[in-house]
């Protein structure tokens, strides 16, 4: 929680931001109007004042106002709106960059700052131009009009850099420029709406939306998710891990016709029977059974969450039974047909249902009590069988068991996953020991194709902006229970993770976990010495992901494409060796953690990066063109690599960029590994040239694609070598 003096300070910054911006529209009366509002008695001149009226604080991560009853009631209210705009504009985009949408935006503003009407600010006008944010003004008197963008410094967007006036007030990382419109003519008002990314009504099933069960987002993003592993609508057999009633997201994704539902927790499931199953779907009104066993008020977070918690449900069977009858009947079952059973000792329903479009069939669904991390406990079950889909959704703590490897329940669903067949999972867990959710994806045990689901970052976007409340305690928070990953099986069967990339994923997931978040913002030392000592400032304000279009390479259809990194290490002193490995794993965790699914980082040294490199290429079919070969010179030179080379077309082959260590190089010399590698990223995709001090790295261009780094020597303490790393790693995880 910030102090109060420092969070005055930023108030009162954002005040000089709404006045100085306001002034700059050539309207002086106009703008001190705007702000203080006619024959008002109150002043912002005194802080002493102020502080008696008003209080922004931090509440449980959250930024929030208080004030007093007697300003409430009056106008002064509405007419400092556009200060705390600009507060909580610096705030938001300082603290989760400029990937949030408008729309995230102002609902962040709205729920962090409910005590205050914005009624007279037209907050609903904001909205977003390329990386900046854009708030239009109309002064008092209705005769000018205006735009503020806000924007980070580092992004330098063009949509801010051109023939628009100077910034007005810059905050850190944050800037705000005012420009004029003029006068306001009918068609100069500039409003963008967030686009409607509503499917057509064939396409789109309303059911389980008019039943209050799922927002449309969650229903479009399943069937999005059904395009890809049953797009023909094949009776597929599905393991659904950790399932609890969830029927509808199941079904949506996968349109099975045979399920099985493995659930352990909270001992919900340890008691549920036949005999349940049957009260409910066998009695005489089902509807009278839910309405008496099932808390609707409790069980309503699902529609905008896309999943029940399960403190939804207590040890009473009859609570999970009612949410499957529930489930059911939001999808359009007729709770009159359903028919219980058993098999192989396992309650088991039956019943009629069709996917959107399609004709009814008969669906089965087993119940299965136990622990899906368990896979003894229901080994009779899956004897003998193969199952197409393996389904997880919200699996809580589930996914941590990604990092034993073959030891893991993953790998023996996937000795039951028929070739071909699909894992559909949310990999984002919880963790009671932080109070935080955690992406666990990289540490998935097998190395699979991953498979983007149609429309992500439509359908996706509008997911989001459901979630957004649960952004002040973490970015990985707002898609646990929704976000899946989808893998395909190999017909040929698939290749596991190495044991150096489990290592090293499971050791940066570990860390991550225990150490304590660093706010790069602040400057504080002896992180800003350690900053400034080791050329990394510059590096901090180069956002690689927006930077670098490699990363986002594209073909010539407009599709994205695999980006694939080796990287040798050879080449690094001996001693610093040890030093240098956690920022080594923090660059290949970051690679999905970030959200950047295409770029592939290979570790491995010697000509054995060369047969992983080729492995890879092949296997994710990647042009050459978008492989980066980081090593030492001696080694890339072998004939080992020359298969990723084209000398009859260059242009055509890797990129490949040589280390040169020089003869007299000492062993505590400062490597500037981080810096050479954003270097030969940029070079690779004809990137815009790294601003670092060149003076401290030779580059010789060898061709094309392919260029030589020779680091200058710059000797330190091996004590501090280790900082710097380590405080790399931490800059790099928060850039």
């Amino acid at each position: 929680m910030g102090t109060y003096s420092s969070t005055f300070r930023r108030w009162s910054r954002a005040v000089a931001a709404g006045v100085i911006c306001l002034f700059m529209f050539n309207n002086v009366p106009d703008a001190m109007q705007g702000i203080m509002g006619p024959k008002s008695n109150h002043t912002l001149a005194a802080p002493s004042r102020f502080h008696t009226t008003v209080r922004i604080e931090e509440r449980y991560g959250r930024i929030v106002a208080t004030q007093r009853e007697e300003i409430q009631k009056s106008r002064f209210q509405n007419r400092v709106a556009a200060s705390y705009l600009s507060f909580f504009m610096e705030h938001f985009l300082t603290r989760y960059g400029s990937n949030i949408s408008a729309d995230g935006l102002k609902r962040l503003i709205k729920e962090s700052f409910s005590n205050i009407d914005f009624t007279g600010s037209n907050i609903e006008e904001l909205y977003k131009e390329g990386d900046t944010f854009c708030f239009p003004y109309i002064s008092e008197n209705k005769s000018r009009e205006g735009i503020l963008r806000y924007y980070l410094a580092h992004d330098r967007p063009l949509e801010a850099m051109g023939n628009i006036p100077r910034p007005v007030v810059s905050d850190g990382e944050v800037m705000v420029i005012s420009e004029s419109l003029g006068e306001i003519s009918p068609l100069a008002k500039r409003r963008i709406r967030f686009p409607d990314f509503s499917e057509s009504e064939k396409q789109f099933d309303r059911r389980p939306v008019d039943a209050g069960l799922l927002h449309k987002a969650h229903v479009k993003y399943d069937m999005a998710v059904k395009r890809v592993v049953n797009p023909d609508d094949k009776p597929l057999r599905a393991l659904y891990g950790a399932a609890g009633a969830d029927v509808s997201n199941f079904l949506l994704s996968t349109n099975a016709s045979e399920g099985y539902f493995v659930s352990f927790y909270r001992g919900v499931f340890r008691q549920l029977s036949e005999k349940h199953l049957k009260r409910c779907f066998q009695g005489k009104d089902p509807d009278k059974y839910i309405k008496k066993h099932l808390d609707r008020d409790r069980y309503k977070g699902k529609f905008l969450g896309g999943f029940a918690n399960s403190a939804t449900f207590d040890s009473n069977p009859r609570t999970i039974v009612a949410a499957l009858a529930f489930e059911l009947r939001s999808m359009g079952v007729d709770l009159r047909t359903v028919q219980v059973d058993s098999d192989h000792g396992y309650p088991r329903i039956t019943f009629r249902w069709g996917y959107k479009g399609a004709e009814e069939q008969i669906r089965a669904i087993t119940f299965v009590n136990a622990d899906v991390r368990r896979p003894e406990e229901y080994q009779d079950l899956l004897e003998g069988k193969e199952i197409d889909v393996y389904y997880q959704r919200a699996g809580n703590e589930l996914a941590e068991e990604y990092s034993k490897g073959k030891d893991g329940y993953i790998y023996v669903m996937n000795s039951h996953l028929k070739p071909g067949g699909y894992f559909i999972t949310d990999d984002y867990v919880y963790s009671p020991k932080r109070k935080c959710y955690f992406d666990r994806g990289p540490l998935f045990p097998l190395r699979l194709d991953e498979i983007e689901v149609p429309g992500s970052e439509q359908i996706g976007e509008e997911c989001l902006r459901l979630r957004l409340p649960w952004l002040p305690q973490s970015v990985e928070s707002v898609y646990y229970g929704w976000h899946v990953r989808i893998r395909q099986k190999p017909f040929v069967g698939g290749a596991p993770a190495s044991a150096q990339e489990k290592a090293d994923l499971a050791a940066e997931a570990a860390d991550e976990e225990e150490a304590p978040s660093v706010d790069i913002s602040r400057g504080e030392k002896p992180v800003q010495d350690l900053i400034d000592t080791a050329d990394i400032q510059t590096y901090k304000a180069y956002d690689i992901r927006k930077r670098a279009p490699g990363i986002q390479a594209y073909d010539e259809k407009g599709q994205k494409q695999n980006v694939i990194i080796g990287i040798d290490t050879s080449w690094v002193p001996g001693m610093q060796e040890s030093a240098i490995q956690g920022l080594l794993n923090k660059i290949r965790y970051l690679s999905y953690k970030k959200g950047l699914g295409h770029i592939v980082v290979i570790r491995q040294n010697g000509e054995k990066l060369a047969e992983e490199l080729l492995e890879e290429v092949g296997r994710r079919k990647t042009p050459l063109s978008n492989v980066i070969v980081f090593g030492d010179q001696k080694v890339l030179d072998a004939e080992a690599f020359d298969l990723l080379r084209t000398p009859e077309a260059e242009e055509n082959g890797a990129f490949f960029a040589k280390i040169a260590l020089p003869e007299d190089f000492p062993e505590n010399s400062y490597v500037r590994f981080l810096e050479m590698l954003t270097m030969a990223m940029n070079l690779a995709f004809e990137g815009p040239w790294v601003s670092l001090d060149t003076s401290l790295i030779d580059v010789v261009r060898e061709g094309n694609r392919t260029f030589r780094f020779i680091p200058k020597a710059e000797p330190f303490e091996m004590e501090e070598l280790k900082e710097m790393y380590e405080e790399q790693k931490k800059i790099l995880a928060a850039t």
